[in-house]
């Protein structure tokens, strides 16, 4: 390492001209600084950075009341206020910056004083319950970015009375406003309140008959929950959905129909379920859509499966086989959607034909089924999220080559199949592959699903993602093989991983490496995941932090060698009921954290520096000897200076650091046989010489004529000084902020401050302790004055006099 060179410099010239004791090899070791996706500070506000490298707030720590949120944390533009950012503060009034465009769960909940909000028109979602249980708030303006209000969202604001919507909102509760005084005015108004053509509540309504006016296109989520007043529903002809459980548990609903020219397209979820006593009619041939229980628990479903007819098929969409009680069922081929919860309550069915005519498998489709095998023609082109969850007895699933998306959302696909053995995918799919029976993204290069019955995974070098929720039910695999181009590891994918014993990363990983399985980020400066299986765990010197959850799957740990160097460890990491014992140094962040947290602590006997010798004939062998061992591999600049005296050497120390140079020795009328070998073994382009007064003569500079040579010279080591200083400034670009003043007398000050001017990238000065201050030496100072922040005079009155720092001040 560089650090460690100069250092090196420091010791030959020790050896040249007086002794020094030897320092550890780790005196001056470069430290790097940690790069990890942990959260982050900024002034009030603790912050994360996602992925596409924007900001979400993760929590508000300020004490005041009224709040401007900044636009950007870090640098970074914030888009997101996170999940309980702001709950249960003490705000007043929030203004929240433009660009933001998601306010999560709880985001303000809780906060009662919260009397004013400015939301930007940036927002597209307001997620569940953000604004729950702001009792002081009074009025809300909601953009025309906003596009959906998610449940709950301002439940409780029970002063909230005026609210004005912004034009483009399309996904909006009742129970949003459920306990407002907004609602319950617009309820006053009329039974049925209707926003931006979304029918959102209708639970007052009173009559057996109900009519939805024109113009609603949307009856919205739970707006009839539970209504036993209502026996029959006309729809509009401009109605396109019926949105989830919107007429669930409507016990007394007998019929529904729809007026001419309707065009609904989306029955939602449970819409109808525990509609007793509702009869079968028919739906517009336009629907495409029927979610999962849509018509559970209703006569409407058992007149559809009669006797004669035990699955129910509606407008092409396989939507019920509850009463189908054979084996195996072929599909008709006039179904184009198996719909969701298809399968769902059929125990006898173990395998299906899937015809050609089926492009989309819809959410929870094969949910809680028997099914020990689906085979998914080229035809299908999607299948939607949950589809084949919680299936027992699968073992296999095949993938036609016309599967275009296979959607994760939520709980995903291929959870709870703790028998499945392989997901195959046609080899001419484009989006999707799999290689031994693990799914893959083709186009992200992403790691999507592994069977649970997989005890060793080899990943292909083309991967460089791993979802999340990849390896949720794989609880046998003992071994990963990681590729080289591999990111995103630490993303939450191996929690939970109990059998997981060895990890394997390839060594061109530029992101992660691993150490007795163990894995760290590349640089080694932070410790990422410990697998099962191991009783102790030394964590190697240079890690400064553990990551959170990094220790979740070791059940077995009984000891952890914990060096100096971290400084960071969770609160929860390790629990005091634990039998783990902390191996730790006196004094160390570790032995504090343990004591803290009532662990056994065993500490670690303070071990001997490490000492390196570097030990020749002469003063001219050991610099020769110092350049072999720090520049194996040779170098293009050398400096060269006497062996003689000291001034010249010393003061080249900070040059020899800037061209990351070694610096060998010479007499003043030859150069020495130690050196030139050196120089040939280097394969040195260029020398830089430094000299006072001939201490390096024409013969030697005409010796080393081939390598290019730049002579430094003053006739008085104060004028040389200033030259070596002059060069350093050239080399570097500006002029330094540091500068070290030393006696020219004697060489113990200049060569104790050597290493640090060379780390501070600082000149070396000489001062005499009597007399004016030398013409060259003067001369240099005006030049770089106002711009030295920082000079250090190296020794007592004695050497350099209080009268002479004066006059250099």
């Amino acid at each position: 390492m560089k650090c460690k060179r100069i250092l090196s410099l420091a010791l030959a010239f020790s050896m040249a001209f007086g002794s020094m004791a030897l320092m550890p090899e780790s005196t001056f070791t470069k430290s790097t600084i940690m790069s990890a996706s942990a959260a982050e500070s900024e002034g009030d506000y603790k912050y994360d950075v996602l992925e596409d490298g924007t900001v979400e707030i993760l929590k508000y720590r300020g004490n005041s009341t009224t709040v401007t949120i900044p636009s950007k944390l870090g640098g970074k533009k914030v888009t997101n206020i996170g999940h309980q950012a702001f709950s249960s503060s003490n705000i007043t009034s929030v203004t929240i910056p433009y660009g933001v465009t998601e306010i999560g769960t709880r985001a303000f909940a809780y906060c009662s004083d919260l009397k004013k909000v400015s939301i930007p028109n940036s927002v597209k979602t307001i997620w569940i319950q953000a604004f729950s249980e702001c009792s002081s708030l009074t009025s809300v303006s909601l953009p025309d970015s906003l596009k959906t209000i998610e449940d709950l969202a301002f439940e409780k604001c029970s002063k909230l009375k005026t609210v004005k919507f912004g034009k483009n909102i399309d996904d909006i509760k009742s129970e949003v406003f459920e306990g407002t005084q907004w609602l319950d005015d617009q309820r006053a108004k009329n039974p049925l309140v209707i926003v931006n053509n979304i029918l959102i509540d209708g639970q007052t309504y009173k009559k057996s008959s109900l009519v939805i006016p024109e113009g609603v296109k949307t009856v919205g989520a739970y707006s009839f929950k539970e209504n036993t007043s209502i026996e029959s529903v006309k729809f509009p002809s401009s109605l396109m959905t019926i949105d989830y459980q919107a007429f669930n548990y409507c016990s007394n609903l007998k019929s529904f129909s729809f007026s001419s020219g309707c065009k609904l397209k989306m029955i939602a979820c449970y819409a109808f379920q525990k509609c007793y006593c509702l009869s079968y009619s028919d739906i517009p041939s336009t629907v495409e859509y029927i979610g999962l229980g849509a018509f559970d628990n209703t006569q409407w479903l058992s007149c559809l499966c009669s006797s004669s007819n035990k699955i129910a098929v509606v407008n092409g969409i396989l939507i019920d086989t509850e009463r189908f009680n054979g084996t195996h069922l072929t599909i008709p081929d006039t179904v184009h959607t198996i719909g969701g919860g298809a399968f769902t309550n059929n125990d006898s069915i173990r395998t299906v034909t899937i015809p050609n005519s089926v492009k989309t498998i819809s959410e929870d489709a094969f949910s809680d089924c028997n099914l020990t095998t689906i085979d998914i023609p080229d035809s299908v082109e999607y299948i939607d999220r949950e589809a084949i969850n919680d299936c027992p007895e699968l073992k296999t699933v095949n993938i036609g080559s016309g599967v275009k998306g296979i959607s994760f959302d939520r709980l995903g696909n291929f959870d709870g199949v703790d028998k499945l053995t392989s997901i195959n995918v046609s080899k001419n799919n484009k989006v999707y592959s799999s290689v031994n029976g693990v799914l893959y993204d083709k186009q992200k290069k992403t790691l999507l699903v592994c069977p649970p019955n997989k005890d060793k995974i080899t990943i292909p070098d083309s991967v460089i993602k791993i979802d999340n929720d990849a390896f949720n039910n794989c609880k046998k695999i003992t071994e990963i093989n990681i590729p080289a181009g591999l990111s995103g590891l630490m993303n939450g994918c191996l929690d939970y991983f109990y059998s997981l014993r060895t990890i394997n990363i390839d060594k061109n990983n530029k992101e992660y490496t691993a150490v007795d399985g163990v894995v760290y980020n590349k640089e080694k400066t932070r410790l990422l995941y410990c697998p099962n299986g191991k009783k102790k765990v030394t964590i190697p010197s240079g890690v400064k932090s553990i990551r959170c959850d990094a220790f979740i799957t070791c059940s077995s740990i009984e000891n952890i060698m914990i060096p100096k160097s971290v400084t960071q460890i969770d609160e929860d990491e390790f629990s005091s009921e634990s039998n783990l014992r902390i191996h730790c140094y006196k004094g160390s962040y570790a032995e504090k954290y343990a004591n803290k947290k009532k662990l056994t602590c065993v500490l670690i006997p303070t071990p001997l520096p490490k000492q390196s010798r570097f030990a020749g004939a002469n003063r001219y062998d050991t610099a020769a000897l110092i350049s072999q061992g720090e520049y194996k591999n040779g170098t293009e600049t050398v400096i060269v200076a006497t062996g003689l005296d000291f001034h010249d050497a010393l003061v080249a120390v900070p040059l020899a650091n800037a061209y990351n140079a070694p610096l060998l020795l010479t007499t003043d009328k030859q150069v020495t046989k130690q050196t030139e070998e050196e120089l040939k073994r280097l394969k040195a382009k260029k020398v830089i010489i430094v000299s006072t007064n001939g201490a390096v003569g024409s013969v030697v500079k005409a010796a080393l004529a081939k390598y290019d040579p730049t002579m430094i010279s003053g006739k008085t080591c104060f004028e040389t000084a200033s030259k070596v200083a002059t060069a350093l400034q050239k080399k570097a670009g500006k002029a330094p902020d540091t500068i070290f003043f030393a006696t020219d007398s004697a060489f113990a000050d200049a060569l104790s401050a050597s290493p640090v001017a060379a780390i501070k990238n600082a000149p070396i000065i000489y001062l005499k302790n009597k007399g004016s201050i030398d013409s060259a030496t003067a001369n240099y100072l005006k030049s770089v004055k106002g711009k030295i922040k920082n000079a250090y005079i190296i020794g007592g009155d004695g050497v350099i006099s209080d009268a002479m720092m004066k006059n250099v001040a």
